[in-house]
């Protein structure tokens, strides 16, 4: 038997692992079991100490749109959500959240608990079974800071998108899921240490949102259950809202960088597809005090109970491939729904919101950075009731806004983004880029150019019109709408000036 002793947050644990090993980690060769467990579920057995009783889960809408950006253009592109949900497998027990596919040998990459990672080595050699190698890894693990969440500086008042509140709809729907559809935009930093692979990047957010849910499981009356709609890829050269403490590009300050990565994507023309925009970073996320002191703790930082909001954002760092923001995203997004830290004193935004007073701070659950290994992966009884409260305010959260886009004609991008903006969002890397108004848009296609060069050339690009936005000059009641040059019973104010 050999024994490795990790150090995991400032303490010592001690695991023991029959098998082979190596410098970098304990080899193991996890197999199926041909016997399932007493409500199907499959036996994954990784090595003699450590066996898992997986259950098949999702966290992928049925289309998943992962954005890049290509010659300068932002691309949309779907990709199959429910073909990558047929493996994801958990083990609510142990805390397990696995990638599992068995069409050429058991393969399995994720997080076995939430200290512990594998990760499959197909170069190796097989066992004499056949056996697929497979590493396994220590996970740290980042710890949220005191100051990590707040409200926006330049907050005056808001109203949730679809302009009014549902008290009464979310009381008749207690015993329901709600589920917090999440836009995550990766940095550069980020996005190179996967070399921009697709498949890569999903499997890890695939990993993390699993894990993430499994600590939800805290949370009744309604569940809560995310879901990842959306992901984009950030080159160094689309990250705008970046602000770097005092030029350094390996920190980020996180009021700032927070509220640029707001005012930028409320642009998107896909900001109302999700409930909340999160930037995973790669980088140092940092404070500045009143004097221009570093402030070098903090990890993350969200925006207290907007989900649904305007200032539907959160941000927290996570090194790449290493799943040690787990944690971390799970208690910022939960600071969007509602929570504050335990001990603190209500949402002053939201009148009746119920604080978290009575939660001692010790009792070590989510909201709080004691390690209580009892109460560590779960939600105290004062976030619940806050996520009971503000979900009782959001109706959002009960719906799947990418299948509902007419419902709320205020909400449609096509109300709040002019053309000239959806083109220069679409095209961030060009100059003098608008929306060609000779072109038109009766049918609901939409031509991006550029303005011409001394030899009177430009570029151009077509793009199908977003819902909302006006197609018939000579009837302002008409709109595109999936697609379609609509006539509108009634025509919300546009909020742009062209």
């Amino acid at each position: 038997m050999m024994t490795i002793i990790l150090r995991l947050l400032g303490f010592a644990a001690v695991a023991q692992w029959s098998s082979a090993f190596t410098n970098e980690g304990a080899l193991v060769y996890p197999r199926l079991l041909e016997s399932r467990g007493s409500n199907g579920e499959r036996i994954l057995k990784i090595n003699e100490d450590i066996t898992l009783s997986l259950e098949r889960t999702s966290v992928f809408p049925e289309k998943l749109l992962i954005r890049t950006h290509e010659e300068g253009s932002l691309v949309n592109n779907y990709v199959n959500g429910s073909e990558h949900n047929e493996h994801l497998y958990h083990d609510t027990e142990k805390m397990a959240a696995v990638i599992l596919n068995d069409d050429d040998g058991v393969s399995v990459e994720g997080l076995l608990r939430h200290d512990l990672r594998i990760q499959p080595i197909p170069h190796l050699e097989r066992s004499l079974e056949g056996h697929v190698a497979h590493m396994l890894f220590p996970v740290k693990q980042r710890t949220p800071y005191h100051g990590d969440h707040g409200h926006p500086t330049h907050e005056l008042s808001y109203a949730p998108e679809g302009n009014s509140t549902y008290t009464d709809f979310a009381e008749e729907r207690g015993d329901q899921t709600i589920l917090p559809e999440v836009h995550v935009v990766l940095d550069a930093t980020t996005c190179a240490a996967y070399n921009y692979n697709k498949k890569e990047i999903i499997n890890y957010l695939s990993v993390m949102a699993m894990s993430a849910n499994l600590r939800y499981k805290s949370v009744t009356h309604p569940s809560v259950r995310l879901t990842i709609v959306a992901v984009t890829l950030l080159k160094e050269n689309t990250q705008p809202f970046m602000r770097f403490y005092k030029g350094n590009k390996d920190m980020v300050t996180f009021q700032d960088t927070l509220m640029e990565f707001d005012n930028y994507y409320q642009k998107d023309p896909e900001f109302n597809n999700a409930d909340i925009y999160f930037l995973l970073t790669g980088l140092d996320i940092v404070g500045v005090a009143t004097d221009g002191t570093l402030m070098p703790h903090f990890s993350g930082y969200a925006y207290l109970s907007k989900v649904c909001t305007v200032f539907k954002v959160g941000m927290a760092e996570d090194e790449p491939k290493s799943y040690d923001g787990v944690h971390l995203f799970s208690h910022e997004i939960a600071h969007l729904l509602g929570c504050a830290h335990d001990e603190d004193p209500p949402d002053g935004t939201m009148p009746g919101h119920p604080g978290s007073q009575n939660c001692p701070w010790n009792d070590g659950y989510i909201m709080s950075y004691v390690i209580n290994f009892k109460n560590h992966f779960k939600f105290s009884p004062c976030c619940v009731s806050s996520i009971r409260f503000v979900a009782k305010e959001r109706k959002c959260l009960y719906e799947v806004n990418a299948k509902n886009p007419v419902k709320n004609l205020k909400s449609l991008p096509g109300f709040r983004i002019s053309p000239t903006s959806f083109c220069q969002f679409m095209h961030p890397l060009y100059r003098g880029v608008h929306s060609d108004k000779k072109a038109g848009l009766s049918d609901c296609i939409q031509t991006c150019r550029t303005a011409k060069n001394r030899r009177g050339g430009y570029k151009s690009w077509t793009h199908a019109a977003i819902d909302g936005v006006p197609c018939d000059n000579k009837n302002r009641r008409k709109a595109c709408i999936n697609g379609r040059c609509t006539l509108l019973e009634s025509m919300p104010e546009r909020t742009y000036r062209e």
